[in-house]
């Protein structure tokens, strides 16, 4: 696991804020900053300092490149056959000299997950770039005119200038679907660059952004045909030759391992549980993932992760594949809805918030999340703009003429663009982090989604039998469980959380005691409640508590270079 980080400012390069550059490592220590590599270079009148696990600076081009490619060993013979050797054998070597031959033509051509910062010397412009689906995350915030990125919140935070403000409009979002929007953060000022998309800076400040890879639209309600009969052949294929390239032990599991089994000829295994959390490690979670955590999201990864090397992840699988249990459910009560239509029961055709409440409260129910009256109830009329109400642009009227046929790969959309990038893929970069393994998504392999989002919707549920799915064990991760009981009404009846005012006391008081009376009830209500109070403490009320490791060798040598521009 790499990391990646930079700033962009007016100052020339003697006022750049190399000491914050250090800080910003230190926070990112935990993804292994000890081998971090840096640039500082003019850019325009002002300066482009870049920080990163594997930077590599050319005659034009200077790169800060977080990833690893699965085509890496290809790039390289390509270029090689162009005539341009490679100074190195690493994925960020083959980078630096692909975006040096093609420049930003050259991201098509890389596969695997990666966030990159490239700066052009000739024209000091420098782009940002994430992979197709988000499997590394970037984060950025505007300091005055200043523009700083970091792998993580905790080390963006670390640059000179950024405000810590709650960003409220986020809450409902995080409530009802339990994450924030795709593109924004819980911190005011603060934004991903989105999936699939090239952000370019120019020295004058100006910015622009376009998407360099978008996901296929299938043809949703054609006939259906047989697929070709050597498709799921490939696919199993595929995910075998995905699983030779682990260095190490390999460990699938999780919801949707029984997937990856099924391709690779395995019987699925149990999924494994963890040793009852204590609150640091809570803590811990959320300062590396930097919103709300997601238990059953996190935890399966986590111990996926500590059963080996590498983790072979079926994440963007179900997905692609329409095999999540919640999509069938989904279409089934759809159906039942347009049957009670057909007896009579009429709906207006105005767009999603003027749908039926029972096809909105579908939607939630697809993301286990909660139903508007609880969000409401809990976070009150003043915080109305939630992502349900603001939706309408993304959902259309999907809602009011969709067909039980199409509903289920119109769900699975909406999760592989905003589900699988804010959710699912940051609980594996934070599982990465923490335990140390390597991730692979043999599903997110752009050849293999094009091919499954191309094909009509029930051929895709053709290529593997019926699986059973693995559920994660979550019980020792109850908020109000034995491990966590304390901890969670210390946090959300304590004098922080009520001096915050953010959600209604009445609501939270039922809610604990409604948990408590019965602990099998869902808790991802509960858990978004008790992840936003503690964000807010780790991010807000309590800054100087981030995480930070010992001064070490490179602490001195960057302090001395900051006395000699001084």
């Amino acid at each position: 696991m790499g990391f990646l980080t930079g700033h962009l400012g007016e100052a020339p390069v003697n006022a750049a804020p190399i000491a914050h550059a250090n800080e910003a490592r230190r926070r990112l220590a935990h993804r292994g900053t000890d081998t971090a590599t840096w640039a500082l270079l003019p850019r325009g009148r002002g300066h482009a300092l870049l920080l990163s696990g594997a930077t590599r600076s050319g005659p034009n081009v200077v790169l800060a490149f977080d990833g690893r490619l699965t085509n890496g060993a290809e790039l390289l013979r390509e270029l090689r056959g162009q005539g341009e050797p490679p100074r190195g054998q690493t994925d960020a070597d083959a980078v630096a000299l692909a975006w040096a031959v093609w420049g930003a033509e050259a991201l098509p051509r890389l596969e695997g997950s990666f966030a990159l910062a490239a700066l052009d010397l000739r024209i000091g412009e420098v782009a940002l770039a994430r992979d197709r689906f988000g499997q590394r995350q970037l984060l950025l915030a505007r300091s005055g005119t200043a523009i700083c990125f970091a792998s993580e919140l905790s080390g963006l935070l670390a640059w000179p200038g950024l405000k810590r403000d709650l960003n409220t409009g986020v809450l409902g979002s995080i409530l009802a679907f339990g994450h924030a929007p795709v593109a924004a953060s819980p911190m005011a000022g603060v934004s991903r660059l989105l999936p699939g998309r090239l952000m370019t800076i120019r020295h004058d400040g100006s910015v622009s952004e376009r998407c360099w890879w978008s996901l296929p639209k299938g043809p949703s309600g054609q006939p259906v045909s047989p697929p070709p009969p050597d498709l799921g052949a490939r696919l199993a294929a595929g995910v075998r030759a995905a699983a030779s390239t682990a260095s190490g032990a390999v460990a699938f599991q999780g919801e949707d391992g029984a997937l990856l089994a099924a391709c690779l000829g395995q019987p699925a295994r149990p999924a494994m549980t963890l040793p009852s959390p204590l609150p640091d490690l809570v803590r811990d979670l959320i300062l590396r993932q930097g919103e709300p955590i997601v238990p059953e999201a996190l935890v399966p990864a986590l111990a996926a992760c500590g059963a080996g090397d590498v983790l072979l992840a079926p994440t963007g699988g179900g997905e692609l594949m329409l095999a999540h249990p919640r999509y069938r459910i989904f279409a089934r009560a759809m159906s039942a809805l347009r049957e009670a239509e057909a007896r009579g029961v009429s709906q207006r055709d105005g767009g999603f918030h003027e749908a039926p409440i029972s096809a909105r409260e579908l939607w939630h129910g697809a993301a286990g999340g909660m139903d508007e009256a609880e969000r409401l109830s809990i976070l009150g009329p003043a915080l109305m703009h939630t992502a349900v109400l603001a939706a309408s642009r993304a959902y259309g009227t999907t809602l009011c003429d969709a067909t039980s046929d199409c509903v289920m790969a119109e769900a699975a959309r909406l999760d592989l663009e905003m589900r699988l990038p804010a959710r699912d893929l940051v609980a594996l970069d934070v599982a990465a982090t923490y335990t140390g393994a390597a991730i692979i998504c043999p599903f997110l392999d752009s050849e293999w989604a094009a091919t499954l989002a191309g094909r009509p919707d029930r051929e895709r549920r053709w290529l593997l039998p019926t699986q059973s799915s693995i559920a994660p064990d979550l019980s020792a991760w109850h908020p109000m469980g034995p491990a966590l009981r304390g901890f969670t009404q210390d946090i959300l009846q304590g004098s922080a959380c009520r001096e915050r005012d953010l959600f209604s006391r009445g609501q939270i008081d039922a809610l604990l005691r409604r948990h408590a009376a019965k602990p099998g009830i869902e808790a991802g209500g509960l858990w978004a409640l008790l992840g936003i109070e503690l964000w807010c403490q780790v991010f807000l009320d309590a800054p100087a508590q981030l995480a930070r490791p010992p001064r070490d060798e490179m602490d001195e040598q960057l302090l001395a270079i900051t006395r000699r521009a001084a």
